[in-house]
């Protein structure tokens, strides 16, 4: 396999016979200075301290061009009777919009749960409570995905992908999981998901998971193949939906994450060299036959957590100096400078086909129009 050398990573090649069927395409979906500016950090804070008196957003549009409330902060709750201390702060993990709500997994001293907030703002309720801390958390069309583990007796860990319906109540059992949950992400039939036994996929309807590869990964759908981001051996690996032999898509890709469709081409992150354990990032886009280049490498993507692509433009959660939850960034598929356009502390992030929304631990759960 020969390879192409970038300025900070080195890639592999890919040709169509690489991978059968790769082709088509998968599930998804103002100018800035090249850092981020005091005056968009400050134009966010006002937008935020607007609306900061009251928990409350009004039912105007679920988006405005200026970041709109639509909760105050709500996850510093009572401790439970007999604790030590009066109150407890949740720790929020991922963030999906679907069926007209925003929803927020957090994880709590003894157990999880996942909150509930309306498009238009009001008041939060718990979708379900789980039994330990949230992994994944994926919007289906019959309801929400969660990946749930928590320590077992051995001190291990152990946990379940489960199914709740849109309307709420008992969570089904799709499957158990070995370790932590790496990856997951799901079509209309079946969920993906990697743990540390290796990537595979179970029904949503009900029945045995079976294992596509021992390889596992951060997870994407890509023309009708599972997608590997394996971080620890720095490659993009993709195997067909219904299992099969494993095609290494490109390698040298350091800290790989969050493989998805940008168009007919297949994208990623990939992080270079680092500074105090975190680095620059580079998203990375492979068209088929050709090499993989990155699109753009950019100081402003920071140690990187996610990224989401709507068919324009990447949004990307990213670190700021020792911290490793920040601002979002936008970026578009052409490339270019990255624009802030959440002045956050987030980790979490979702976006529908008009809004962005995002859960911030000290000022609440936002939107702001794309």
């Amino acid at each position: 396999m020969s390879a192409m050398r970038f300025s900070i990573l080195v890639v592999g090649m890919l040709t169509s016979a690489t991978l059968p069927s790769l082709v088509g395409c998968g599930r998804y979906r103002t100018d800035a200075a090249s850092t981020m500016d005091a005056d968009a950090a400050s134009t966010m804070d006002a937008a935020s301290a607007t609306d900061a008196a009251g928990d409350n957003a009004s039912s105007a549009a679920k988006c405005t061009a200026t970041p709109r409330m639509l909760i105050g902060p709500f996850w510093l709750q009572a401790a439970d009777a007999g604790s030590s201390v009066s109150s407890v702060e949740w720790a929020f993990g991922d963030v999906t919009v679907s069926a007209g709500s925003v929803y927020i997994a957090a994880t709590g001293p003894t157990e999880g749960r996942v909150w509930q907030v309306p498009l238009d703002g009001g008041s939060y309720s718990t979708f379900i409570q789980t039994i330990g801390f949230e992994q994944a958390l994926l919007p289906t069309e019959s309801g929400l995905i969660l990946a749930e583990t928590r320590v077992a007796s051995d001190g291990g860990l152990t946990g379940q992908v489960v199914l709740v319906s849109a309307a709420g109540g008992p969570a089904t059992v799709l499957a158990s999981t070995q370790g932590d949950v790496i990856g997951a992400v799901a079509d209309s039939k079946f969920v993906y998901f990697a743990d540390s036994s290796g990537t595979k996929r179970a029904p949503l309807t009900g029945g045995p998971a079976t294992t596509l590869t021992a390889r596992a990964g951060s997870l994407g759908l890509f023309a009708g193949n599972v997608v590997i981001a394996d971080a620890k051996a720095s490659e993009i690996l993709g195997v067909a939906i219904d299992g099969g032999t494993v095609a290494t898509l490109a390698t040298g890709q350091a800290e790989a994450m969050d493989p998805l469709a940008c168009g007919s081409a297949l994208c990623w992150l990939t992080v270079g060299p680092t500074m105090r354990g975190r680095g620059v990032a580079s998203i990375v886009r492979l068209d088929v036959p050709a090499s993989a280049e990155p699109i753009v490498t950019s100081a402003d993507l920071f140690s990187p957590s996610r990224v989401v692509f709507d068919g324009r433009d990447f949004f990307v959660a990213v670190g700021v100096d020792t911290e490793p939850s920040g601002p979002i960034v936008q970026v578009a598929a052409s490339g270019g400078t990255p624009t802030l356009v959440a002045n956050a502390e987030t980790v979490g992030f979702a976006i529908d086909g008009d809004c962005l929304f995002w859960a911030d631990p000290h000022q609440g759960v936002f939107s702001v129009k794309k």
